[in-house]
């Protein structure tokens, strides 16, 4: 994400010492700023030149989004600052990003054994993993045990449940 902040001079005397300042986003990691901003602790800051009346510029900075967000919509709100010698803190208007996350599950199920002779032991094998940007809660592996087999062990705390094996 990129952040833009435009400022300007609307009154009638020379702003000296200006500041502009926002702070770095929750569920963010500052990435750089423009025209030497510097992050000081999670606030990004700029020292602007003296801004004659009438005068605008802006300055920008970049985030990247956290790798993993809670599961649903996430509202990222976002408000600057701008303070002078001659002036008190102002700040800016609030802008948001809204980001929606959702966890992807998939499922793998592998066997040692291609082929297979009656009374022959078989493990098999299932692979799952969250390829979403969200975590999964309460997540139930099962797997149904063929009639043809009759059910030995499992791994992690695998249980069978009638003719089913589960991990939770």
């Amino acid at each position: 994400l990129v952040y833009r902040l435009t400022y300007s001079n609307v009154g009638n005397a020379v702003a000296s010492n200006v500041i502009i300042s926002d702070m770095v986003p929750a569920m963010t990691m500052f990435v750089s700023a423009s025209d030497l901003g510097a992050l000081v602790g999670s606030t990004v800051q700029w020292s602007i030149a003296p801004v004659a009346p009438g005068g605008t510029g802006f300055v920008e900075f970049t985030v990247r989004l956290d790798a993993v967000f809670p599961n649903g919509t996430t509202v990222i709100p976002n408000t600057g600052s701008i303070d002078s010698t001659e002036t008190t803190p102002v700040l800016s208007n609030e802008v948001t990003t809204t980001v929606t996350a959702a966890p992807d599950l998939r499922l793998v199920k592998s066997v040692d054994k291609l082929t297979a002779v009656p009374g022959d032991l078989l493990v098999y094998r299932l692979t799952y993993s969250n390829v979403g940007n969200a975590v999964a809660s309460g997540v139930t592996i099962s797997d149904t045990v063929h009639a043809m087999t009759t059910f030995v062990s499992a791994t992690d705390l695998g249980a069978l449940v009638g003719s089913t094996v589960q991990w939770s």
